[in-house]
C-alpha cells in the first residue's frame, strides 16, 4: 500500500454506508437491495452476485470493496470484506454474500482502505462484464490479514448457492451464470501503475464531467467585502464599504441545482460610534462602542457538474459554475463589546434580494460520493430594495 495525494475517503466511506440505499445517479444505477428479480430483469439491467471470505476476523474495519463501473468511473456497490461487527453469512468460514442490480456493462472488483492516508497501489483486483437480463456470480474475493495484505479471487459458488434462497427467494437461482475464473475468462488482474503513469481506464479524462451525485452537503469559509449603499449608510452614520466573514452550508442535488444559506457579518467605518463607562470588578474605565452588520442569507440556483482538470486515479483536479437568486435578512447595531447593561443601539437596514454568480475549483475524489476540498470565488449583486449594493467573496469549503 503507498501513501496517495488528497483523498479523503474516510469521510467519503461514512457517507457510504449512511447513503447506502442510495446510487451514484439520479435514477438509482444502484439498487442496495433485489426487490424483484423478474423486473430488474426486463428493464434491460443485470444482478451481480459477489461473495467475500478472510483468513481472519479483523477488530477494526481496514478494508472493503467497491464495485466500480468503468464507464462512469464511479462506483456502484460496496461489501465489507473482514469485519468482526457482523456475523459470518457462512458456517463455515468468515464470508459475506451480497447482490447487485447494476446496469449492463464492464465492471471492476477495486479494494478501497478506511485509512485516509492510504491506498492499494493496485486497487483494481478483478473485472467482470454483465449483459442485459444477466444473473452471474462474479466470484469470491479472499483477503489475507487484516486490510486485505495478499488477495485472491476464488469459486465458492456451492455455498453462496445454498444460502442464496434464504436471502432472495425470489431470485432464479437456476438461471444464475458462473463466472470463469483465470484461463479464457474475463476475470483478469489489473495491470500494475507507476507512480507517475495515467491510464484512461483507471481514472476520468481532462475536459469530460464527473459522473453525478445525488447529494451533497457543502459547509465552508468565506471572507471578502461589501457595499452599502449611501442612501441606507448615510442617515446611520456607518461608511459604505467593509470586510466580511461568512459561514456557508449547502446542498447539490444531482449536481446541478443547490440550496444554500449563509451567516455573517461585515465591519465597515462608523462615524456614529459612543464611549461609555463601564464599572465592572476592578476600576471603571471608558470603552468605544463596535459596529456590526449582519447578513444572513438563503438562495437557490442552478450549476454545472464537476469537469475534470488534471485527471489522476484517486482524485482530480475539478471544477464547476454556479448562479443563485437569494434573500437576504440585514440589521445592524453598536454596542460595548462584554457588557450586558451598557447602551446599545439597533438600527434597521432593508432586506433585500440579491443575484450571484462563481465557481468552484478544488481537488475531487473519483470514486462517488466525491469528496473535496474546494476553493470558491463569487459575485454577489443586490438587487433595488436591499441596503447593500454588491459583494465579493472567496472562501474553501469541504464537499461530503
Amino acid at each position: 500500500m503507498n501513501r496517495s495525494p488528497i483523498d479523503a475517503r474516510t469521510a467519503r466511506v461514512l457517507l457510504l454506508v449512511a447513503l447506502s440505499g442510495w446510487g451514484t445517479g439520479c435514477q438509482s444505477v444502484r439498487e442496495r437491495r433485489l426487490l424483484v428479480t423478474s423486473d430488474a430483469l426486463k428493464s434491460g439491467k443485470a444482478i451481480a452476485i459477489v461473495s467475500t471470505s478472510a483468513n481472519e476476523a479483523c477488530r477494526f474495519n481496514a478494508a472493503y470493496l467497491e464495485i466500480v463501473d468503468q464507464r462512469r468511473m464511479s462506483g456502484a456497490a460496496i461489501m465489507q470484506l473482514d469485519t468482526a461487527s457482523a456475523k459470518s453469512d457462512f458456517s463455515d468460514r468468515l464470508g459475506f454474500f451480497d447482490a447487485f442490480v447494476l446496469q449492463p456493462g464492464d465492471y471492476w472488483l477495486r479494494l478501497r482502505s478506511y485509512n485516509v492516508s492510504l491506498s492499494y497501489r493496485v486497487p483494481n483486483v478483478a473485472s467482470f462484464h454483465l449483459n442485459a437480463g444477466e444473473i452471474r456470480y462474479v466470484g469470491d474475493l479472499h483477503v489475507a490479514g487484516c486490510g486485505a495484505l495478499l488477495v485472491g479471487m476464488g469459486d465458492e459458488w456451492a455455498s453462496v448457492r445454498a444460502a442464496l434462497p434464504r436471502r432472495f427467494p425470489r431470485l432464479d437461482v437456476a438461471a444464475v451464470t458462473v463466472q470463469e475464473m483465470g484461463g479464457d475468462g474475463d476475470v483478469t488482474p489489473p495491470a500494475p501503475l507507476s507512480s507517475t503513469q495515467k491510464s484512461s481506464e483507471e481514472g476520468p479524462e481532462a475536459f469530460r464531467f464527473l459522473p453525478i451525485d445525488p447529494v451533497r452537503f457543502v459547509l465552508g469559509l468565506s471572507s471578502g467585502a461589501a457595499w452599502l449603499k449611501p442612501s441606507s449608510a448615510n442617515p446611520q452614520g456607518i461608511g459604505t464599504v467593509g470586510p466580511t466573514f461568512y459561514v456557508d452550508v449547502g446542498l447539490t442535488f444531482c449536481d446541478v441545482a443547490s440550496v444554500s444559506a449563509s451567516f455573517g457579518a461585515l465591519f465597515p467605518s462608523d462615524r456614529g460610534s459612543f464611549d461609555q463607562v463601564v464599572v465592572g470588578d476592578g476600576a471603571p474605565y471608558s470603552a468605544g462602542s463596535s459596529l456590526q452588520i449582519t447578513n444572513y442569507s438563503v438562495a437557490v440556483g442552478p450549476r454545472t457538474p464537476l469537469l475534470v482538470l488534471s485527471p489522476d486515479v484517486f482524485s482530480v483536479w475539478a471544477a464547476a459554475l454556479f448562479a443563485d437568486y437569494g434573500w437576504s435578512r440585514i440589521a445592524g447595531n453598536r454596542f460595548i463589546e462584554q457588557c450586558v447593561d451598557c447602551r446599545k443601539e439597533d438600527f434597521d437596514l432593508p432586506d433585500g434580494t440579491f443575484v450571484r454568480i462563481g465557481a468552484n475549483i478544488g481537488r475531487v475524489s473519483v470514486s462517488a460520493p466525491r469528496v473535496g476540498f474546494m476553493f470558491t470565488i463569487a459575485y454577489q449583486r443586490y438587487l433595488a430594495r436591499a441596503a447593500l449594493a454588491q459583494e465579493v467573496r472567496a472562501g474553501f469549503a469541504f464537499w461530503l
